[in-house]
């Protein structure tokens, strides 16, 4: 090769080298931009969170408590080579909310 086709290839790579620094700067801005976003939404859920429980203070109504019940059920059978075989197999829970309207408190008249 010549001096000028050394000169030629070493600038063809420059530019090469500048447009790939450029595409990776735009890249990493664009997903700092992304994940910055995510942590601000989260951020802000959190807030409004924080502040709608202690603007909540003062409900009329309480939860007293929470009972939960679960029960199951199935037939079995013994064959006679000694396997098991489970048949009709059922499982329910029933969940009880007992709720207080705080009518003797004089929060709201």
């Amino acid at each position: 090769m010549t001096q000028e086709g050394l000169k030629l290839s070493m600038q063809k790579k420059k530019i090469i080298f500048y447009i790939l620094f450029v595409l990776l700067l735009l890249i990493f801005i664009f997903l700092s931009f992304i994940c910055l976003g995510q942590l601000r939404t989260s951020f802000l859920a959190k807030r409004s969170v924080k502040n709608i429980l202690s603007n909540d203070i003062y409900s009329p109504f309480s939860i007293d408590k929470i009972v939960y019940f679960s029960s199951a059920n199935c037939n079995s059978d013994i064959n006679t080579n000694s396997s098991f075989t489970i048949s009709n197999l059922y499982q329910y829970t029933d969940i009880a909310i007992f709720i207080n309207n705080n009518a003797n408190r004089k929060f709201y008249s």
